[in-house]
C-alpha cells in the first residue's frame, strides 16, 4: 500500500472501521516519534494553494503612490 492516501485505504478496506482522519493522526504521531510512515504517503504535509505559489510575484514598490492620489491631469490624457 505504498503511495496510498488514507482516503484510499479507508475506502478499499471497508471491513475495518477506519477513517482517513484517524489514519492521518496515526501517521503524524509516528512522524513525531521518529517513524517513517509519512514517507509512504503521496504528499504528506504539502499544502496546495489555488493559483500557484502563495504570494507568488508579490512585491512592494518603494515610493508607491495610491491611484486615488494621482494628479487630475492624468484623467485628461487619451490614447
Amino acid at each position: 500500500m505504498l503511495g496510498w492516501s488514507p482516503e484510499n485505504i479507508s475506502f478499499w478496506v471497508p471491513d475495518i472501521a477506519l477513517s482517513h482522519t484517524s489514519t492521518y493522526k496515526c501517521v503524524a504521531t509516528n512522524k513525531v516519534r521518529g517513524g517513517s510512515l509519512y514517507k509512504n504517503l503521496p504528499s504528506f504535509g504539502e499544502r496546495i494553494c489555488k493559483g500557484g505559489k502563495r504570494k507568488a510575484g508579490f512585491i512592494t514598490i518603494p515610493g508607491r503612490v495610491d491611484i486615488s492620489d494621482r494628479p487630475s491631469t492624468v484623467d485628461l490624457r487619451s490614447r
